[in-house]
């Protein structure tokens, strides 16, 4: 143990709690090679492309790409867990988001460190802004969850809903998204953008300690899916406009 008059001479720094150790060691630990998360597991990697750091050009992971029989199979377990989702009532999904939202607080660190290199934006913005609003959504929707019965007594989850999440705030509009659908009952399949799909992996890690119906493999164009939810720039040429 250095003294204090060592420590002064050196000026040597501690290891910054932003450090990528603990992020990287958890791609690493997953082979970084993720699959699609449907129905409360994960799919094995099949077709992949790479998620880059967009600092230095390096490879964070290697994800994969749904097919139309990934999607088919997520709105379909979507489907299935609804009456069950909905049978829990208002306080039992409360239960559900509040431990979601103390989960993301509980390793909020290595959310917003994952969310820089995934991204590119400051650390100081993921971890002083997205993580804790993100949080507080879910807390927010808990809130609502738990007065539905009160205040929205005639409302019905109207099936599954399709969420298509934009590169910009992945894990923050990914909360702003499928919060309100799951307090009201509803499950939710989402599609995250491929140039930030790390952090969606991780997220999806977490629902493994949850009992969500949600899925990481959702397009808005299917069937089944009754409500579709986008942000970001459509041009009039794209599939999304059309």
């Amino acid at each position: 143990m250095p003294t204090i008059k060592e420590i002064l001479q050196t000026m040597d720094y501690g290891p910054a709690p932003e450090s990528t150790k603990e992020a990287q060691a958890w791609l690493e630990s997953h082979g970084r090679r993720f699959g699609l998360f449907v129905d409360g597991a994960w799919t094995d990697a099949t077709e992949t492309f790479g998620s880059f750091n967009p600092a230095d050009g390096s490879e964070l992971a290697q994800v994969t790409q749904a097919s139309q029989a990934d999607v088919d199979r997520a709105v379909e377990a979507a489907r299935r867990a609804q009456p069950g989702w909905v049978a829990l009532g208002g306080h039992g999904r409360a239960k559900v988001l509040y431990s979601l939202a103390r989960l993301l607080q509980k390793h909020a660190r290595l959310f917003a460190v994952l969310e820089t290199l995934d991204n590119g934006k400051t650390i100081r913005e993921t971890r002083d802004a997205d993580l804790p609003l993100a949080a507080r959504h879910f807390y927010h929707h808990a809130g609502w969850a738990q007065l539905q019965s009160e205040e929205f007594a005639d409302y019905r989850a109207v099936g599954v809903v399709g969420q298509i999440v934009p590169w910009n705030f992945p894990l923050l509009m990914l909360a702003w998204k499928i919060a309100p659908a799951l307090a009201a009952g509803t499950p939710a399949c989402w599609q995250i953008s491929a140039n930030s799909k790390a952090v969606s992996d991780v997220y999806s890690a977490g629902l493994k300690t949850t009992v969500l119906p949600a899925a990481s493999a959702g397009a808005i164009f299917h069937a089944n899916i009754r409500s579709g939810k986008f942000h970001g720039t459509i041009w009039p040429t794209t599939p999304t406009a059309r």
